[in-house]
């Protein structure tokens, strides 16, 4: 039984890099593989070389989730090598639909912020919102079909020599599977546990593609699950690799309800628009995860009936009232 050897990748979103683990026997397999662009191509060579491989030697690619940081570089993996691109039946109509996909993704995360901060915030935000957009199009180019091998997102997978159980675990994303060794404890979590709370991305629904799932509860279930399992160590998306799992699972689920209840308070104080709400939360850093995480805490707190939201001045913006 071979071990995942994690390999560093860079990355243009905030999380400095990005991981993806190789598997060297008995099929050389890379669980994601990055953003296509140079850098993370010249890091995959690097690290394919460190470990006495070359590109051409990779035979499947394994996705955890449909997000650019994640699955960018496939198409170019699967020319260069022959590679056979292995995704969930979840993520497969990302694969051979991109553009369709993310049009419907961009759709309503745009429906999602206007609904919050109001069309003329949401003006004042878009050239930096297109901008991320297109960077991201531009480094996710699509797989062709008939590299494409489909696996059940509830499942098992060989990898290394081991059996390993294919988890559904929504959250941070819609699509997202990992991966469980029974017999080692061993988690290949993608960004569902990190070291880090992961953010709860806009997203479509499953169920219905024409409404945004509500990714915190999808989270804290993904946490529930994940903490029946004797996991004893953790292979996570991005940042290192760690063992304590059941306490940043324990202390992440704790953070989610405390952050929920500052954001409570500050609308029981009188704080009613959105965005004066993530400025105090988020006073130093308010970038797209802080928005989502906020965007989160309202679900929670709208679901327990402690706030609802009406109209200010017949304007359209929206508001939150106690």
């Amino acid at each position: 039984m071979s071990m995942p050897i994690r390999i560093e990748l860079p990355t243009f979103f905030g999380m400095k890099a990005v991981n993806c683990f190789l598997f060297k026997e008995p099929v050389p397999t890379l669980i994601d593989c990055g953003e296509g662009t140079e850098p993370v191509w010249e890091a995959i060579q690097v690290g394919l070389k460190e470990n006495g491989l070359v590109v051409e030697d990779l035979e499947r690619v394994v996705i955890t989730h449909a997000h650019v940081d994640h699955m960018g570089s496939a198409a170019r993996i699967a020319e260069s090598a022959a590679a056979k691109i292995w995704v969930s039946d979840l993520v497969y109509d990302w694969a051979i639909d991109l553009e369709k996909m993310w049009m419907q993704r961009e759709k309503l995360i745009v429906g999602t912020i206007q609904r919050f901060i109001g069309k003329e915030k949401y003006d004042q935000l878009l050239p930096a919102f297109s901008s991320m957009a297109e960077m991201i199009k531009k480094a996710w180019p699509k797989i062709p079909e008939s590299a494409l091998h489909i696996f059940d997102h509830e499942g098992e997978i060989e990898m290394g020599g081991a059996a390993w159980q294919t988890l559904y675990m929504p959250g941070h994303s819609v699509n997202q599977s990992v991966f469980f060794n029974e017999k080692n404890g061993h988690l290949l979590s993608a960004d569902m546990l990190l070291k880090i709370t992961p953010t709860p991305v806009i997203d479509a629904s499953v169920e219905n593609p024409l409404e945004r799932e509500k990714g915190i509860f999808r989270l804290m279930d993904s946490y529930a699950r994940l903490k029946e399992l004797p996991i004893q160590k953790v292979f996570p998306g991005h940042y290192a690799c760690f063992t304590d799992a059941q306490e940043k699972i324990e202390t992440q689920t704790n953070r989610i309800l405390e952050r929920k209840e500052i954001c409570y308070e500050l609308i029981k104080n009188g704080a009613t628009h959105f965005m004066e709400i993530a400025k105090a939360m988020y006073p130093h850093n308010l970038h797209l995860p802080a928005v989502n995480m906020v965007v989160g805490y309202l679900d929670l707190l709208e679901a327990e009936e402690r706030i609802f939201y009406g109209k200010e001045n017949g304007k359209g913006v929206p508001i939150l009232t106690k």
